[in-house]
């Protein structure tokens, strides 16, 4: 090999490996300036409250379960079908002892219906995918708006409370 062959080799040698070398920095730099993790609240301060609400309400042995996928309590044969609520979450599901889900409720409070034409359009589109599969597999639905009262909440538990009665 001439000095000239092994010249451009040293070089084309030096420039790959810069590369490489460059890239893998890139990588790292990427990793290092990336937004990390962090933990938060489950719920916000009104779903706190209206937490503490239902939980208040609630009979003895029961359980109110916040922010369950709907693909853990609810099922269908046909992919699509189920795919299409897998991912969406319930505000509280009521179990029994059991953890048999008993009921649904769905919050709807200031932030639900978002701040456009389209994220309003999206959320009523959402919403009627979570009723159809509640009313399909049977699970009573209470949908609470801003302004709920402690009435609305004791009604449907008592409801809830005959109905599991078997009355």
């Amino acid at each position: 090999m001439d000095v000239m062959t092994l010249h451009l080799a040293v070089t084309f040698a030096i420039c790959l490996g810069v590369v490489l070398v460059g890239s893998r920095v890139r990588a790292l730099v990427r990793r290092l300036r990336a937004p990390k993790f962090y933990a938060t609240t489950l719920l916000n301060k009104s779903e706190t409250k209206l937490f503490a609400r239902l939980t208040k309400a609630t009979r003895p042995g029961w359980q109110i379960c916040p922010q369950v996928s709907y693909g853990e309590f609810v099922r269908c044969e046909n992919f699509r079908r189920f795919a299409s609520v897998n991912a969406k979450r319930a505000d509280f599901v009521v179990c029994d002892a059991g953890f048999n889900v008993i009921g649904v409720i769905e919050y709807q409070g200031s932030g639900h219906w978002g701040s456009t034409r389209r994220s309003r359009r999206d959320a009523k589109g959402r919403d009627k995918v979570k009723r159809r599969a509640l009313s399909e597999a049977r699970i009573p639905l209470l949908e609470l708006y801003d302004g709920y009262t402690a009435t609305e909440i004791e009604r449907w538990m008592h409801m809830l409370d005959r109905k599991a009665a078997g009355n």
